[in-house]
């Protein structure tokens, strides 16, 4: 019978149409100012959330690269530079609780900014760092993904689109209902879009300049390594913007030397 097959499929449709409608109007709804940027943002997380939420997935997250570096020096070091780039900006105004940590897996050549503050550098970075002010260009980048709400608002876009996809969760589910662990899987595979990397950049060159660091040897020495067919290509794969962005980090520099 047509008119009964019809009916079963409006059936089939309407509980789809109404899911797809609902997580627009929630998407649309959780929407926030970032004071940081003046942008607007669709995360359904407050800061305080984000930072509960970093802090809950920090262990998980060293446990993946070896557990947490126990060398004093090497740590007392990021730390260091880490807190003069907060103390000489408008991040220590922010409500984020930052702190800088070097994972033990000394094969990977990586860097993490979870939400909320906690951050990163596997040894393998750490390593490859020669300077100072190396260390702290990598940093400040990590920072303005923290402050630009980058990790945020990517895990709260693949929630809502979870949500209309599986009919076994909850319709796009608040952060806090999900599993750590799955959390911290979704976090490892994002990746960062040119404006993300670029927002990352500006507020990173600003910490920089303000805390009195130099990225003039970075680019010069660090970045040389994509072509070098070492480990550090690996940090490359994650920020595959990296070296495209070169002439704009470059240009940053002279137009603050003018």
């Amino acid at each position: 019978m047509p008119l009964n097959r019809n009916y079963k499929i409006i059936l089939l449709v309407i509980p789809i149409l109404i899911l797809v409608l609902t997580s627009i109007l929630f998407f649309s709804r959780k929407t926030q100012i970032n004071p940081a940027t003046g942008a607007q943002q669709h995360i359904s997380l407050t800061p305080g959330q984000e930072i509960a939420l970093g802090i809950e997935l920090a262990p998980q997250l060293a446990i993946r690269f070896g557990g947490i570096y126990q060398n004093d020096n090497a740590d007392e070091k990021i730390k260091r530079i880490g807190r003069k780039l907060i103390a000489s900006s408008d991040i220590a105004k922010s409500p984020y609780q930052f702190d800088f940590h070097i994972l033990a897996d000394s094969q990977s050549v990586n860097a993490f900014a979870l939400p909320g503050g906690q951050i990163f550098l596997t040894l393998g970075l750490f390593k490859k760092l020669k300077t100072a002010d190396e260390i702290a260009v990598i940093l400040s980048h990590q920072i303005g993904h923290v402050i630009g709400r980058h990790a945020s608002g990517k895990l709260f876009q693949s929630s809502v689109f979870e949500g209309i996809l599986n009919s076994d969760t909850v319709l796009v589910s608040e952060f806090p209902a999900r599993s750590v662990s799955k959390y911290l899987s979704d976090f490892l595979l994002l990746n960062y879009d040119e404006g993300d990397e670029n927002e990352a950049d500006q507020l990173g060159f600003n910490y920089e300049i303000k805390a009195g660091f130099s990225r003039k040897l970075f680019l010069n020495d660090f970045m040389a390594t994509k072509n070098s067919g070492t480990d550090a290509n690996v940090f490359f794969a994650r920020h595959s913007n990296f070296i495209n962005r070169k002439e704009k980090l470059e240009a940053i520099l002279q137009k603050d030397k003018n």
